[in-house]
């Protein structure tokens, strides 16, 4: 074999700029405050000259060592006897790549190794093979030359590489997949207009719904071209600043002092109205009284985020929601919690039921704190009646409504609320109704006999165009995965166990709507409207049967994320007449501060609401940005086929590389005009060859 002379060391190969993804060079993909990839800070220029020279050094005593071990076997006439194997596990990393070497990237040059077989008697010696080869493909390859077996009773991942070995046209192997892990963002976001629902998920899924044509959202246009102009539109929309700016102190009000009372339902869908009639007349007669807001929305579709964000003011972006320990930030005096607010401006703050979302949750700025107000006197708790064959648990009980939990909740509120006392009062008031278990009286079920209730279940093929990552909560094995027929978790399609399902939720709601009356009773006996303003809304959405059968909330569509809310205060405008503003529930927080005249805090996300309520016809804003955490895929798969090499991300991106005019693999020409079907059939190789 020919020596390699010292003075002539490995020419380099000059690369145009790396113009890569910033995950596919990431240190496992660092996150920025709101969740979304950072491109890695760049790096020191590395000596071409010293590691071309190293490089050269190392094969040359590599090459010495073969010619070595050659002559060796032939001396000892070994040689005609003897298969020879030369396998290399990858180069070394090329300098103008602008990445560390590590055993993580998946370009051409890290990932592409040296296999050299050499036969007794072999024909068409010196032909390179046709063959893709992996280096799993070795052991059953010189196994079967050598007339073995490999031992591993057709289970080895390799295949056998021997007919390739003989006629250097032959092809075993089309294409190969390589992976690398990488940790991608964990939030989902989605923009709400007036007409549009527009969604992007941390695998690169996209979702875009017309919800004045299609207000089920049964037809994802996120593909549709006509649909890109509003695509890029919204998806600027997504972008909010995450800076924490420090607390305004407050400051004592002069002249009235209104009260406030804020009423929280938990799962309370703005939804159900569509579903059948559902009594709530209290809900109806606050409505009369107040404004109501038709396209209110929680900023996260579960129960935690969406109380943090409220609470403070702030998009669930700011309170870490992306991390493993989310909410950190409002438990820290830097955040001015809203009850905190009106304490420090000499309100009197009482919190009964469930406001906060655990148990004694957060105790900062309450004077009073009560989750479960005592039984009254004699009186004890029965059990519920579970019903069978349920989406999700539920029955009725025999208990009167004083005994169950948010009737004594409720209750107890009146207390606080008639008790004089110098200072004004805020209070709020969280009724766990109608979340799950479907638990309430038995009086409320009998209002809905299931064989009454009308279930309309949504198309057959509703998820063929959602990717799995909007309804599931696990990682799916790959970005961009549309459902396929595939079920999410959490679904029952059943049209029995639906209108079941519907009669428990119904019965609950109304019951919900009773408590709300016990309070809404107290306000109209102490003629408390004219110096009380009454907030009540819902925490955030559920799905009652809808996409293919979903029964939870936890989603970005509109059923897990619309919620009714309505606002009553003295002197309002056109009282009765709806809104249909766009609406936060991280407005509520700005709004109150507004109508009562406390101090505001400088690092609000929401906006006052008070241009709606003195003006039913107003807007304040005209998009909406909603968030929820996923567990999205973490591996990143490349397939190699003679042609390309097409990298997929977990986080959607995308590489492509034309090796017949680029080997190397420098010029990622994925976004280059008409790709799309070559995009889309890799896409559809990776995806076979992963399921199998």
């Amino acid at each position: 074999m020919r020596e390699v002379p010292a003075e002539a060391p490995t020419p380099e190969i000059e690369a145009p700029p790396l113009e890569v993804p910033a995950i596919a060079i990431a240190d496992r993909a660092p996150l920025d405050p709101a969740g979304f990839l950072v491109t890695p800070p760049p790096r020191e220029p590395a000596d071409r000259n010293g590691l071309a020279a190293r490089r050269a050094a190392a094969f040359r005593l590599l090459d010495q060592q073969i010619d070595d071990l050659i002559k060796g076997l032939e001396k000892r006439g070994q040689l005609t006897r003897t298969i020879i194997a030369l396998v290399s596990t990858g180069p070394a990393p090329r300098p103008q790549r602008a990445a560390p070497p590590r055993p993580d990237l998946l370009f051409e040059d890290w990932l592409r190794g040296l296999a050299l077989i050499q036969t007794p008697g072999m024909n068409q010696p010196g032909q390179s093979a046709a063959t893709l080869a992996l280096l799993t493909d070795v052991a059953p390859t010189l196994a079967s030359l050598a007339g073995a077996s490999s031992g591993l009773d057709g289970k080895q991942a390799g295949l056998d590489l021997s007919p390739a070995v003989r006629d250097p046209k032959h092809v075993v192997r089309k294409a190969l997949l390589a992976s690398a892990t990488r940790m991608p963002p964990r939030i989902g976001r989605s923009v709400r207009s007036n007409r549009f629902r527009f969604t992007q998920w941390p695998d690169g899924s996209e979702e875009l719904f017309d919800e004045q044509a299609d207000p089920h959202e049964w037809t994802n246009l996120a593909s549709a071209p006509a649909m890109q102009a509003q695509k890029r539109e919204l998806a600027q929309r997504l972008e909010r600043k995450t800076s924490l700016a420090p607390a305004a102190p407050a400051r004592p009000t002069s002249g009235r002092r209104l009260n406030v009372v804020m009423i929280i339902a938990d799962d309370l869908t703005a939804q159900y109205p569509q579903l059948g009639d559902v009594k709530t007349p209290n809900l109806d007669r606050l409505r009369a009284r107040g404004r109501s807001y038709e396209k209110a929305y929680a900023p996260a579709p579960f129960c935690t985020p969406s109380r943090a964000a409220f609470l403070s003011g702030l998009s669930p972006a700011r309170l870490q929601l992306q991390h493993e320990d989310p909410f950190k930030e409002i438990f820290t005096p830097r955040v001015r919690l809203m009850q905190e607010q009106f304490q420090d401006d000499g309100y009197f703050t009482a919190s009964v039921g469930k406001v906060w979302d655990s148990q004694p949750g957060e105790t900062r700025g309450w004077d009073l704190n009560e989750w479960a107000p005592p039984l009254p006197a004699g009186k004890v708790e029965s059990p519920a009646r579970l019903m069978k064959n349920m989406p999700v648990e539920g029955g009725p009980t025999t208990n009167e409504d004083d005994v169950e939990g948010d009737g004594r909740r409720a209750r107890f509120a009146v207390k606080v609320l008639e008790e004089k006392r110098e200072k004004p009062l805020f209070l709020a008031l969280g009724l766990v109704r109608p979340h799950v278990a479907w638990i309430a009286p038995q009086k409320y079920f009998d209002l809905y006999p299931p064989d009454r209730i009308k279930f309309s279940p949504a198309p057959a093929n509703d998820l063929d165009d959602i990717p799995a990552i909007a309804v599931k909560n696990q990682a799916q094995a790959l970005p961009r995965l549309m459902l396929a027929g595939r079920e999410p978790g959490g679904l029952s399609n059943d049209p029995e166990e639906a209108r079941r399902g519907l009669s428990a939720y119904f019965a609950c709601v109304t019951f919900m709507d009773a408590q709300l009356g016990v309070v809404l009773d107290a306000l109209d006996r102490g003629d408390r409207w004219k110096d009380t303003i009454v907030v009540f809304f819902g925490d955030n959405g559920h799905h009652l049967g809808d996409h293919g059968g979903l029964w939870r909330k936890n989603t970005l569509f509109e059923e897990s994320l619309r919620v009714p809310m309505v606002v009553a205060m003295p002197d309002l405008p056109q009282p009765g007449v709806a809104t249909n503003a766009l609406a936060d529930l991280i407005d509520i927080y700005p709004t109150l501060v507004d109508l009562t005249g406390i101090a505001r805090p400088g690092n609000l996300d929401g906006v006052s609401l008070k241009p709606t309520l003195l003006n039913p016809k107003a807007s304040v804003q005209d998009t909406l940005i909603q968030y929820r955490p996923i567990e999205p895929a973490r591996v990143g798969y490349s397939l190699r086929t003679t042609d390309y090499r097409y990298t997929l991300w977990p986080d959607g991106s995308e590489e492509l590389y034309d090796l017949r005019v680029d080997p190397a693999g420098f010029r990622d020409v994925s976004k280059q005009d008409g790709r799309r079907e070559t995009l889309a059939s890799l896409r559809k190789s990776i995806e076979s060859m992963v399921h199998d």
